[in-house]
């Protein structure tokens, strides 16, 4: 950047100084008095209400809002985590915050609601948490403090992002949890309850015996935990007898609790196995075990003789005895036989693509599908029973005749006795593994059945013909082909969805079940009545007994009159897809507007975008089943921005955000990243200053130019003077009648010229290129013009001074998109329609230009090429001079 003279104080109409009624743009003081502006003038509809400022100046009525706008569009979004804001979060949320910006300045009216997560279980688990007391907390105190974290919470954001110049509908964002909301996301789940969409299913999910709940995967601690697992023998009841009674298969068990709750023996049909003799008795092994068990064998010991190769169908024909009994006892029945399956590698990659890893690497593997989750997928697909061997809280029941009463963990030495007594403990090895903690009380979680709801659709020819056909996909436009195959792609693969938690605050699943039958309540009118009861929130729903939200005359089918609640409540992300389901266009056909959603590239942590759709496209399609296909999409004519890659999703903390100021974030917010490597916080911070330089210098120039412009003209006055530079334009080509005036001219040519490419940049949404366009304009050109016209005679600035104005105003209604509160500053520090107002610059509109640069965009590309090259020639004439 050329260098700037000192900036001095600018003059006031009152003889004061323009410093003493504005405030530095860097201090918080200067950035709420821009928030003020927007709040007073009420510049984007919906945006908070003067009691949220932090200021106490009274606010001034609203002026009447500009005429109907040519285009409106509606930002979409996946509900923003309600956490610690990440880097990607603020990079969304700043591009289409600078969309909005542009397209308001443009004369399009744009609708944005944010949305938020509802239901964190963060909340819940930090008040369980915080709680003293030794017997819990009452679930009624739960729910409103959770209600009442949930609130700050959000507000806290709120206002995080409010204070960037984010603008938005505030209000309507924050009604995520009133009951009246609730009410009708009630009115949702049962049309889907009511279709048989929403089924009940046993899952396997962590469970912590000391709290006795169920604990979420993703809230797990992970601790170093003592192990002890060894090589186990397995007698064979049938199969192999050739080779006498002696015959066992061995294998390594992780962890010898799990000996109780094996109901089967899983193995591969492309592994190995090797019937070989070890001291006596015939041994099978998988080749991977066999290998393991030799390299551990001490020196003194023989190593296993290998006799035959064994076909994995010729074991599948075999059983096994459990180990914990005696095979040789009268009493050995069938339950306690264990057959030998060889499981399909369709069942194997089910359960690994639940973050499993490999699991047969071995050839064998103990299926324990009450307690172990991969093999609960596995035995799922091989149709066995998954009773549990240990209660709620981790103690084994009777099912385990020698263990009933034991803790699982205090159970082990004791079954490696057993094992040992029995002849079936081959070797033990003390281990440590990284294993899964409640959060809560820092205990081990051991894995247990539980009751789960999901959505699911199955074999509907109606539903997948919406889905599949064409027109249902076609308002989304040709531009956007590749994100539209994505989504269709995460339709065609939709799984079931998870709707129901484990939890004890959040939305519940207004269900009865019966007592005796276990089966739901369906009748109709009964459920209406219950509707009806819990429509004005859900606290009736837990504060209400079955016996207030039934009548007395109620039966199942089944003729039992006794009911009991469905105590799982909707998971959080099920309920966030039911909320944006709500405010979207499946219920209504909208009239003249465009859905855009800015996306992120590539994969991200958790759903990403194509995934999330595809499930509001599903729901959506299945909530409105009767209604014309295009009708059933959640959002019509929806387009697609792509979001620059960052480089990183690191958490942006309070202290980055009130260390620099607002437009600084918003552009380290934008920054694409130069490489592969992602972003830390180090890097973050020196973007950070790379860009307070620039944006500090770019503050110095403007206010320079606020110099120059502060002064009071006259709409006659400027009309006057600026005729002289109307008649040059006349002729761009023209030398014009005095140097300076030619000057003056060049000048308004290269910045038409800018706002060219600057438009162009618009409308592609390249926010970063538009801040470099703008910014090296300024750096260069414009400084070059500010030098020039201090160099001049007094009496010969009253040619220059408008196209000052109007190249000065140009600019600051394009930057600011990207700092907004730059712009509004300066705006009121050097537009005539600004000073003394509340008027903002959003008001404005930069499609209408002044005569002056008006013209100048109209001139043919060989009379601005010749300008340019002109313009140069005296912008190097004037460097040498200065050498």
């Amino acid at each position: 950047m050329r260098t700037q003279q000192p900036t001095t104080a600018s003059p006031t109409r009152e003889g004061g100084t323009a410093s003493a009624e504005k405030p530095p743009l860097v201090d918080r003081d200067g950035e709420r008095a821009v928030l003020d502006i927007w709040m007073n003038v009420d510049v984007y509809p919906g945006a908070p209400k003067k009691s949220d400022s932090t200021t106490d100046a009274p606010a001034k009525p609203a002026r009447p809002r500009k005429a109907t706008r040519k285009t409106t569009y509606v930002l979409r979004e996946m509900p923003t985590p309600l956490n610690d804001l990440t880097l990607s979060a603020v990079c969304q949320k700043v591009y289409q915050d600078m969309f909005l910006k542009a397209a308001v300045l443009q004369g399009h009216q744009v609708i944005y609601v944010p949305a938020w997560e509802t239901y964190p279980l963060w909340i819940e688990e930090g008040i369980i948490g915080a709680a003293t007391s030794k017997t819990g907390i009452k679930l009624s105190v739960l729910r409103k403090r959770s209600r009442a974290q949930h609130k700050q919470a959000l507000e806290a954001q709120k206002q995080q992002l409010y204070q960037l110049g984010i603008f938005a509908d505030w209000e309507t964002s924050q009604r995520v949890l009133e009951s009246r909301q609730e009410s009708k996301l009630s009115a949702l789940m049962s049309r889907l309850r009511d279709s048989d969409y929403l089924q009940d299913h046993p899952y396997l999910s962590p469970w912590c015996p000391t709290c006795t709940v169920p604990i979420p995967e993703s809230n797990l601690m992970r601790i170093a935990t003592p192990t002890l697992n060894g090589y186990v023998k397995f007698p064979f009841k049938e199969g192999l007898e050739a080779y006498g009674v002696d015959v066992f298969f061995c294998l390594r068990i992780p962890h010898l609790w799990e000996i109780a709750g094996v109901v089967a023996l899983g193995i591969t049909g492309t592994t190995p196995y090797w019937l070989t003799r070890w001291e006596d008795e015939y041994l099978l092994f998988s080749e991977p075990h066999l290998a393991r068990f030799t390299e551990y064998l001490p020196e003194d010991r023989p190593k296993p003789e290998r006799i035959k190769a064994v076909n994995p169908a010729e074991l599948e024909a075999c059983t096994l005895a459990a180990p914990l009994f005696s095979p040789r006892t009268a009493d050995m029945d069938a339950e306690r036989a264990l057959p030998i399956k060889v499981i399909p590698e369709a069942a194997v990659a089910a359960a690994e693509s639940g973050g499993s890893g490999p699991l047969l690497e071995a050839g064998v593997m103990p299926l324990s599908p009450a307690h172990h989750q991969p093999s609960y997928a596995i035995a799922k697909a091989l149709d066995l029973k998954t009773t549990p061997v240990f209660d709620e809280s981790g103690r084994f029941t009777e099912d385990v005749e020698q263990l009933c009463g034991l803790y699982v963990l205090d159970a082990e030495k004791f079954i490696a006795r057993q094992l040992e007594k029995n002849g079936y403990l081959v070797t033990t090895e003390k281990s440590e593994e990284q294993a899964p903690h409640c959060p809560r009380c820092s205990e081990l979680t051991l894995f247990r059945p539980c009751s789960k709801w999901v959505f699911s659709v199955p074999e509907n020819r109606s539903i997948a013909e919406v889905l599949n056909a064409e027109e249902y996909w076609e308002g989304y436009g040709e531009s956007t082909e590749e994100a539209v195959q994505a989504v269709r792609a995460g339709v065609q693969n939709f799984r079931p969805l998870q709707v129901s938690a484990q939890r004890q605050w959040g939305m519940p699943i207004p269900i009865l079940l019966c007592a005796q039958c276990d089966q739901p309540l369906k009748d109709k009118n009964t459920l209406n009545a219950i509707r009806n009861t819990i429509q004005k929130g859900f606290e009736s729903w837990f504060r209400l007994s079955v016996d207030e939200l039934l009548s007395a005359e109620t039966r199942c089918p089944c003729g039992s009159s006794q009911f009991r609640k469905e105590t799982a409540l909707i998971g959080s992300r099920f309920a966030n897809l039911l909320q944006i389901i709500e405010n979207s266009d499946f219920k209504k056909q909208p009239v003249g507007h465009i859905n855009l959603m800015f996306i992120p590239p590539g994969e991200s942590p958790g759903p990403n975008w194509a995934e999330w759709l595809a499930d509001l496209s599903v729901l959506s399609a299945v909530l409105s089943k009767s209604r014309p296909i295009k009708e059933s999409q959640p959002f019509k004519k929806l387009q697609f921005s792509m979001l620059p890659d960052i480089g990183g999703d690191i958490a942006v903390d309070d202290a980055f955000f009130n260390q620099y100021p607002a437009d600084v974030v918003r552009l380290v917010a934008i920054t694409p990243s130069p490489g592969t490597e992602p972003r830390d916080p180090k890097a973050l911070k020196g973007l950070a200053d790379a860009y307070l330089s620039e944006y500090q210098s770019l503050r110095e120039l403007f206010a320079r130019i606020s110099e120059k412009l502060y002064f009071f003209f006259t709409d006659a006055e400027i009309e006057s003077v600026s005729h002289e530079v109307y008649s040059v334009e006349a002729d761009i080509e023209s030398p014009g009648s005095g140097e300076s005036t030619r000057l003056d001219l060049l000048a308004v040519v290269v910045a038409a010229q800018c706002l060219r490419e600057v438009q162009q940049a618009y409308e592609n949404a390249d926010f970063h290129g538009i801040w470099r366009l703008l910014t090296r304009f300024c750096a260069d050109d414009l400084l070059f013009y500010m030098d020039a016209m201090e160099a001049r005679p007094a009496t010969e600035l009253h040619s220059s001074q408008p196209v000052l104005l109007e190249i000065t105003a140009a600019l600051l209604q394009r930057l600011a998109p990207v700092v907004p509160f730059l712009a509004e500053h300066f705006y009121h520090l050097t537009s005539g329609a600004a000073v003394g107002t509340d008027r903002s610059i959003f008001e404005e509109n930069w499609h209408q230009f002044s005569p002056i640069l008006k013209q100048t965009l109209q001139a043919s590309d060989k009379e601005v090429d010749a300008a340019k090259a002109e313009w140069e020639a005296v912008k190097n004439a004037g460097d040498a001079e200065g050498e």
